[in-house]
């Protein structure tokens, strides 16, 4: 399952960058630190992270996200 693309996880790199966080950098920041596969290595990391979370939380709570056998609805025990 992926979500809308937008693009957030470019801007999380940039403002998390030392060379930005410093101020030392310039029109070339994209040339000189950015690449296709260091955004695509962190998300990788966050869907592997939100996957676990994700089975821990339903095997915690699966009572309670379970639907109950009620037998069926009471129109569905007729006989015609």
């Amino acid at each position: 399952m992926e979500g809308v693309a937008t693009t957030l996880p470019f801007g999380r790199f940039v403002c998390q960058h030392p060379a930005f966080l410093t101020g030392k950098f310039d029109t070339g920041f994209v040339k000189n630190y950015y690449t296709p596969e260091v955004i695509a290595e962190k998300a990788q990391v966050e869907s592997e992270i939100a996957a676990h979370l994700g089975v821990a939380l339903y095997l915690e709570h699966h009572d309670r996200l379970a639907v109950p056998n009620t037998g069926g609805a009471e129109w569905m025990n007729r006989k015609q």
